[in-house]
Parts: structure tokens; sequence; C-alpha cells
């Protein structure tokens, strides 16, 4: 009842009149339909509009009746509660970016499968095979990053050097 009243608001402004003699069936909108067309989009432009100027009038507001005390440490940056150490422009490990970049690849295709659980009994049997390469896809890149040490953050192991080939002096590929 208050959605009704609510989109009532933004389209016409009246409620919808049964038809005398059809036997309660609604009438349709007198109003064209390109100007239902622009009715809903000025619901949307009246929502920006609202929150653009909310965000303006609450800045505008704060900077009138704030307080203007400011103090060394009121003006210093704020980094979640560590004081800020150093350069910000200090380089950091590569193993960082790595990290990231894979935890935005499997989250993104993780996304995937949450349609996928939805449209379950839609897709079929065909449907299913394809997410099962697809997750199998998926684990064999996690096992990849895995063994090539990307998740590991601790401190680098020394690897034993593998077997030596006999027969390969000094790089070259002829028989010795």
């Amino acid at each position: 009842m208050i959605s009704a009243g609510f989109a009532n608001l933004f389209t016409s402004g009246r409620p919808a009149r049964p038809r005398p003699g059809t036997g309660g069936a609604v009438a349709r909108s007198s109003t064209p339909p390109a100007k239902e067309h622009m009715q809903s989009w000025l619901s949307i432009l009246m929502l920006f509009a609202v929150a653009i100027g909310f965000g303006v009038f609450t800045v505008f507001i704060s900077q009138l009746l704030g307080p203007r005390r400011p103090t060394p440490e009121k003006l210093a940056p704020y980094e979640c509660g560590v004081p800020p150490v150093g350069d910000a422009r200090d380089r950091m490990s590569v193993k960082f970016y790595l990290v990231a970049m894979v935890f935005l690849l499997f989250d993104i295709e993780v996304a995937f499968l949450y349609p996928w659980a939805m449209a379950l009994r839609d897709i079929g049997w065909a449907g299913y095979l394809q997410i099962l390469l697809f997750t199998l896809v998926l684990a064999a890149g996690y096992v990849y990053i895995w063994r090539k040490g990307i998740l590991d953050w601790g401190p680098a192991r020394r690897r034993r050097p593998g077997p030596v080939v006999r027969g390969y002096g000094n790089g070259s590929r002829t028989a010795a």
C-alpha cells in the first residue's frame, strides 16, 4: 500500500481507476508513452539532485558551524590509528601487488558462481558441466600460484639446486 502510493507520487499522481462496464478492469494511463518515460527519468534526476544537495549542504553547514581550533595533532594525517612513519613514496614489495591482483582475479571469478547457483535448475547438465570445468580451471590456477610461492609471505626458503646433468659443459648443448 505504501509503495503503491509512493510510486504514484513519481508517475501521474493519480491512482489507476477501473474502466466503467469492464467488471473492474483498470484503465490504461492517458499519458503518452514518451511522457511516462520522461517521468521515470525525472525521478532518477530528482534522486541525484537530492543526493548532491545533501552533500553540499552538510559540507557548507560543517564549515559554517564547526570549531576552528587546529592543532598539529589534528592536522596530521590519520592512518588507521597508527602514526605515519617514513615517506609515502617508499617502494613496496612486488609480492604485495601480486597478492592484490590474485585476490581481484579470484574474487571476480567467484562472483560468477552466484548467478550460476541461482540458475542451476534452468541450465541443466550442460550448464553444470560448464561450471564444473570453470571451477577446475580456477582450482588449477590456485594450485599453480600456490606452488609458485605467490601466497607465501614468510621469509624465502633456500631451495636445493636441482640435479646436474652430465655431458653439458659450460652451457653448451653439445656432449663433452
